[in-house]
């Protein structure tokens, strides 16, 4: 098969605590060694963290906002909330498969946040309403989420066999 150099790269995924063996910048056959790479709307790192995927969620939804600001001034909660789904909701969905996997609590609590941060800004709560009733108008819970995403794929895996 041949690749397209110029929409290709390579990263190498090491564990946590171990140094790279390539050279980032540097190529193999002409494609590039990446620390990062974006594949299908996920930021994948070497090291498989959230960290790149949650700085993306921050700037592609805070961009969405200032872009959809007239709309969200004037429409309802309830419009609101279904544009926080529209837009926002699919890009923590990029995150189930590295969410299930990371072990780093503080990044897992971090994405939370994030979550929180961005649906009080679309439907334009205040910063002072409790996260209970967040969850509650929210209605999407990651890591539950992401509980059903492993397990959902697994019972595919296992039915197939």
């Amino acid at each position: 098969m041949k690749l397209n150099k110029g929409k290709s790269a390579v990263v190498e995924f090491i564990p946590r605590r171990t140094h790279s063996r390539f050279i980032i910048g540097s190529q193999i056959m002409g494609i590039p060694i990446q620390d990062k790479y974006k594949y299908l709307g996920l930021w994948l790192n070497r090291k498989l963290t959230l960290d790149d995927q949650i700085e993306h969620i921050r700037k592609k939804s805070d961009f969405i906002k200032v872009k959809l600001g007239p709309v969200l001034s004037v429409c309802s909660l309830g419009y609101r909330k279904n544009l926080w789904e529209l837009f926002i909701r699919p890009l923590f969905e990029f995150t189930l498969p590295i969410n299930y996997f990371e072990r780093a609590s503080s990044r897992k609590e971090e994405l939370k946040r994030v979550l929180k941060h961005t649906f009080k800004g679309f439907t334009k709560l205040s910063k002072t309403v409790p996260d209970s009733l967040i969850n509650s108008l929210c209605g999407y819970d990651i890591a539950v989420r992401g509980g059903r995403n492993h397990s959902g794929a697994g019972s595919q895996v296992d039915k197939q066999s």
